[in-house]
């Protein structure tokens, strides 16, 4: 499986689980590629997770700094 890089923007993330959710879809693709498509998908999903954590301690960290 390819590895995320740490540089992965969000958006890319999220159009490449859009793909692979179409491809789980159509049914077309051997169980080995099933689950290989599936555990991406799950290391995309936590990478967008951790994207956004990180957007939101920014955010936080804006805010309180303009509530001074």
């Amino acid at each position: 499986m390819k590895a995320i890089k740490k540089d992965m923007r969000y958006e890319e993330a999220i159009k490449e689980m859009e793909q692979i959710v179409e491809t789980l879809s159509s049914g077309n693709i051997s169980l080995d590629a099933m689950m290989e498509l599936y555990e991406r998908g799950l290391a995309l999903s936590k990478h967008c997770q951790s994207l956004l954590e990180a957007y939101e301690a920014k955010l936080e960290v804006v805010e309180t700094g303009e509530s001074e």
